[in-house]
């Protein structure tokens, strides 16, 4: 089995206004990137802000212990 995850934080200038907005264009972003790559398991890339600050990281792993079922 094979996850998808997504962090990054809220804390800086690039939120203060339309937070919401913010958090928009990294999601489009991190799509984009995603649609962009031939990404394999294991796979990690940083996420950043419309500021160019790394507030984040999204990442594919797997757990192959599930391969058995």
């Amino acid at each position: 089995m094979e996850t998808f995850t997504l962090s990054f934080t809220t804390e800086n200038a690039a939120f203060d206004q339309l937070r919401l907005h913010e958090v928009a264009r990294v999601l489009r972003d991190v799509a984009d990137n995603c649609e962009a790559r031939d990404v394999e398991s294991s796979h990690s890339s940083p996420v950043f802000d419309i500021n160019g600050n790394r507030i984040g990281e999204w990442q594919i792993t797997s757990d192959d212990s599930d391969d058995d079922e």
